[in-house]
């Protein structure tokens, strides 16, 4: 996979979104919601992208697919520069690019059967074939446990894991390449997430698929992922492999998400010591200067508040060969016990 050219690539991707536009002109606002997203996605690479609420992980998925168009930035698909693609082309970028929705009840047609809901890119992509597409909706159905004598049944008589797994179905229907799997198991009872998670894993493994994993849950990323991006305020502030985001973070905002992460032994919970921010998200109306975290970083606050903080925006930097990090103080650590990375192991 690490010789493999990559199959998403974006360079300083931008995308805006419009607040407050109203009856008086010049009133409206731009925000970036993606700020200069640098980021590649190999073949069969499963990418987890994790970070708080109205971080951008979405929009940066919904980009990646062109559902929402960028203000600057270059996104290529398997080379191809699909940025200000004509929409004849985006029509055949769908047969390859395809998204499972976070919501199993809202993301699915309730007046539709479950045979149209899977058999609809079949309708759009291929075929028009009423016996070809019925085969091949069962072929899928089965593929993600559900049984295909079901298929004339509509969504409301499914139970919510089962609904997710017609998602997923719809999305395999036309055998894509790339799948964007926005917060798939987040609306699920924990039990159904564990068998989401794994049916995602066996349908990578046999039809070697490339997953964008946007989630809240840095456990479920752990389990998938292959690598892991922590996106804050519109960037991407560490880029790593799973194994080094979870041993070894250098980011103190991965730090703090690591520290709030729940740990099932009761003796190591008690033994850990939280890393609690101060205040709340800024704004991107009012994004700070310099380092986009530096008005919650109790990193900064260690080493005595340095001007470079609030001036100079860190790069998103290889250190060492071990991952990316955006951060001025990413080598240095805590100088009191009182903030700590958390220990996982």
């Amino acid at each position: 996979m690490s010789d493999a050219r990559p199959l998403i690539e974006l360079d300083d991707l931008v995308v805006q979104y419009r607040v407050g536009a109203g009856i008086r002109p010049g009133s409206a606002r731009r925000f970036n919601a993606v700020d200069r997203v640098t980021l590649r996605v190999r073949p069969g690479e499963v990418f987890g992208l994790v970070g708080e609420s109205g971080c951008g992980k979405t929009t940066l998925g919904r980009a990646i697919l062109r559902i929402v168009d960028p203000a600057s930035g270059v996104i290529r698909f398997d080379g191809q520069d699909i940025t200000r693609v004509a929409q004849s082309e985006l029509r055949r970028l769908r047969r390859d690019t395809q998204m499972i929705f976070q919501d199993p009840y809202g993301s699915l047609n309730p007046r539709m059967s479950v045979e149209r809901i899977v058999g609809e890119p079949i309708r759009t992509h291929e075929t028009t074939n009423r016996a070809t597409i019925r085969r091949r909706v069962g072929e899928v159905l089965e593929a993600v446990g559900i049984d295909p004598a079901r298929m004339g049944d509509f969504p409301h008589q499914f139970s919510g894991g089962q609904r997710q797994r017609i998602g997923i179905a719809r999305a395999m229907a036309i055998r894509p390449r790339f799948i964007v799997c926005d917060e798939a198991t987040s609306a699920l009872d924990v039990s159904v997430q564990a068998q989401i998670i794994n049916l995602l894993d066996d349908l990578r493994r046999d039809f070697g698929l490339t997953y964008l994993m946007i989630s809240h849950d840095l456990g479920s990323l752990r389990q998938l992922c292959d690598r892991i991006g922590v996106m804050y305020l519109g960037r991407l502030v560490e880029v790593a492999s799973v194994e080094r985001i979870f041993d070894a973070p250098r980011h103190p905002y991965t730090r703090s998400l690591l520290s709030a992460m729940p740990i099932p032994d009761p003796r190591v919970e008690r033994a850990r010591k939280r890393i609690v921010l101060s205040g709340d998200v800024p704004s991107p109306l009012a994004a700070p200067t310099g380092c986009c975290f530096h008005t919650r970083c109790w990193l900064r606050q260690e080493m005595g508040q340095p001007e470079i903080c609030r001036t100079d925006t860190p790069e998103l930097a290889e250190r060492g060969g071990e991952g990316r990090v955006a951060c001025h103080f990413a080598d240095e650590e805590p100088a009191t016990d009182d903030v700590s990375a958390p220990s996982l192991s």
